[in-house]
Formats: C-alpha cells, sequence, structure tokens
C-alpha cells in the first residue's frame, strides 16, 4: 500500500500507471490446484524459463497478493481502474488512472 501511495502521490491527476505482477485472481480455497496447474506448466530447464521451483520459492518469500485485497489498494491510493486482465489467474496486468 505505501508503494501504490508513494506512486500516486508522484502523479498528476489523469496519469496512467500501468502495472504487471503476480496476483492471485482465485480464492484461497483454490490455490493447491491454481498452483499444480501452473507449476505444471513450468520450464524444465532453467535456461529456458521460470521451473516449478522457482514459482515456489516466489510464493514461499515474495508474498503476492489477491485481487480482491490489491482492488481497494489501488482505489485508496487514489487509483481508479480502467482495465484488469488476467492469465491463466496468476498474473495480474491493470492499467489505471490517477483520480
Amino acid at each position: 500500500m505505501l508503494a501504490l501511495t508513494r506512486i500516486a502521490a508522484f502523479m498528476r491527476s489523469g496519469g496512467v500507471l500501468r502495472l504487471h505482477d503476480l496476483i492471485y485472481d482465485f480464492q484461497p480455497s483454490q490455490a493447491g490446484a491454481v498452483f499444480t496447474r501452473w507449476f505444471g506448466n513450468a520450464a524444465t530447464d532453467p535456461t529456458q524459463g521460470y521451473t516449478s521451483e522457482d514459482f515456489a520459492e516466489h510464493i514461499r518469500t515474495e508474498h503476492s497478493t489477491f485481487r480482491w485485497l490489491f482492488e481497494p489498494m489501488l482505489s485508496a491510493a487514489g487509483f481508479e481502474i480502467a482495465t484488469a486482465d488476467f492469465d491463466g489467474s496468476v498474473y495480474g496486468t491493470y492499467t489505471c488512472i490517477k483520480t
């Protein structure tokens, strides 16, 4: 939340924030199934992309959040969500307008 507030403070009204990150678009009870599917599509060779071990490490250490928690934070920081798109229930891409 602090980072979003700081970003908003630097922007003028009408400015555009484009954000792409791991943001979960599922309920916590669905995590096992979603992560199993996500890990199943991971690279097996680390030179070719992120492996299932890389994804598991991210989940353990980076503390990504759920969409239903993240979107109210955007609003509270002073952004209006113009678009929100998700890939595989784990990658969120937002276009937001500073109000």
